[in-house]
């Protein structure tokens, strides 16, 4: 690796400046190669490393990515790297870095998070693409509320075992009046795990109000929910996200477990009513027929080719069949994930498509 970095410096000099490595090569000569960066190619800027490190040599790369001192960087994008409070302090300090995506919270005390990701005094000054990995929400609480800027895509990862209902309440409540409400574009908010502890005294009817300060984004394009709670959204949250987000390109929801969804096929009326641009849906859905009369004179969707149904029960495969048909005349294919019945009634729909497509197409 090391031949290549001079043999590549011969032939371009200080020219180079984006760096990805998509495989992950021996540590050793990882190592050598970050340490080289600075020396041979001073005018960096972006660094993409696509792999992730054992976490016991997280805190070496983190110093070499410090001791580059590439003061041009404007994306950084790292698997697993960023515990270090070093290296986010370091960060904050770069004049031109847009990106950061992958860096981990440091677990520390909520104080000193905070004051790592505070955005006055010129720290962190041309940053709009933050993508975060914490061990809980009130880490990634503390990092968010300090860090006031106007963010193009917002991106959070929570890995903690344990999560309170209370503390995703008051991570949500932060978008209330966040610098970036105005102007966050993308957000993607991933619970990994299939249980939340919502306490006895929650009503279940309170999870989906939870998530109403993501509504305040007016700017949103692109949405992307993974967490329990979403077995808990119905047909009235999907309608008032429609309304809320009149730009949406793509709505991806995941409950990530196999309890029955709420939302169904009639809860996508409103999404091709007030969102014109969207051609990307992936909602947990029970899939039913639909009153046609419902779509009024709202105009179907020409944009959507392709549907994904994870984890969604289905009621008579040529109702549904019909319903996709009206909403989504161009719609050639699905995907779908679920048990052997499911698998069994979606590959109906599908051949339907295909037959719907075929006859379309003059071709048989």
């Amino acid at each position: 690796m090391c031949q290549s970095i001079r043999y590549t410096c011969a032939l371009f000099g200080d020219a180079i400046t984006a760096v990805t490595l998509y495989n992950e090569p021996p540590i050793g000569s990882l190592f050598v190669f970050l340490s080289m960066l600075g020396q041979f190619w001073p005018n960096i800027r972006a660094l993409h490393l696509n792999f992730p490190l054992p976490r016991s040599l997280i805190p070496v790369a983190d110093q070499l990515i410090l001791d580059l001192n590439l003061h041009l960087l404007e994306s950084l994008k790292l698997d697993r790297l960023g515990g270090s409070t070093h290296l986010v302090s370091h960060l904050s300090k770069l004049p031109h870095i847009k990106e950061m995506s992958k860096v981990e919270v440091p677990d520390v005390d909520l104080p000193q998070i905070r004051q790592l990701f505070n955005a006055t005094n010129g720290r962190f000054p041309a940053l709009r693409v933050l993508n975060l990995t914490a061990t809980s929400y009130e880490h990634a609480t503390a990092a968010i509320c300090s860090l006031q800027r106007r963010l193009d895509s917002f991106s959070l990862i929570v890995s903690s075992e344990n999560t309170i209902f209370a503390s995703l309440v008051t991570f949500l409540q932060t978008f209330l009046h966040h610098q970036c409400s105005s102007s966050v574009t993308t957000v993607t908010l991933s619970e990994p795990r299939e249980r939340i502890d919502f306490g006895e005294s929650t009503d279940s009817r309170c999870v989906p109000i939870a998530f109403a300060p993501l509504f305040s984004l007016k700017q949103l394009r692109r949405i992307c929910l993974e967490s329990s709670c979403i077995t808990a959204f119905d047909d009235s949250w999907l309608a008032e996200a429609a309304t809320a987000w009149p730009n949406l390109e793509s709505i991806v929801l995941d409950q990530l477990s196999s309890h029955p969804p709420k939302m169904t096929l009639a809860g996508y009326i409103p999404l091709l009513k007030h969102c014109p641009r969207l051609h990307q849906i992936t909602i947990p859905t029970f899939a039913k027929p639909f009153d046609p009369q419902l779509l009024e004179k709202n105009s179907p969707n020409m944009e959507v080719e392709n549907l994904f149904f994870a984890r969604s029960p289905i009621v008579d495969p040529s109702g549904v069949h019909e319903c996709l048909a009206l909403m989504f005349p161009n719609l050639r294919s699905l995907d779908f994930l679920g048990d052997a019945a499911m698998f069994k009634s979606w590959m109906i729909v599908q051949r339907m498509l295909s037959n719907s497509s075929k006859e379309s197409n003059g071709t048989f």
